[in-house]
């Protein structure tokens, strides 16, 4: 195979990575063997660094439509009230409406335990106190 054929299919190759192609549909459309692909990308380094950069760009938009489609769907059933779909996002979905929100209900947490430690409660009572601010802050307080 002349080299002007064989920069042309690798071209093609390159081009025609997307997240809806295998290589061995290129291989096909551009009547080479899966071997000789494998061959190509051992021996031209250009063609295995543009092959490498081609396919992580097709990984990471693949990857953010995934998680697109996926997070409209967990609040599609969040919306028809599935109980599952709300725990799982409660449980599992940082939205970042403010990025200082760990430091901000750390305060709030600390003002609350002063705030209670005034009461002068049972210490059963200011136990259980700690535990509902323990699971809502989720991580331990330092007592």
């Amino acid at each position: 195979m002349n080299s002007t054929l064989k920069n042309k299919i690798l071209k093609n190759i390159i081009v025609g990575i997307n997240k809806n192609t295998t290589i061995m549909s290129l291989c096909v459309k551009n009547k080479i063997s899966y071997s000789t692909f494998k061959r190509w990308l051992s021996e031209d380094k250009v063609f295995a660094e543009l092959y490498s950069e081609k396919t992580k760009e097709v990984e990471i938009e693949f990857n953010h439509e995934l998680i697109s489609v996926s997070k409209q769907k967990l609040l599609e059933k969040v919306n028809e009230g599935n109980l599952i779909a709300i725990k799982y996002a409660l449980d599992n979905m940082y939205i970042p409406f403010n990025k200082n929100l760990p430091e901000i209900k750390k305060v709030l947490i600390e003002n609350i335990i002063n705030k209670i430690s005034i009461l002068e409660l049972e210490s059963d009572v200011f136990n259980q106190l700690l535990e509902v601010l323990k699971y809502i802050d989720n991580s331990p307080i330092n007592e």
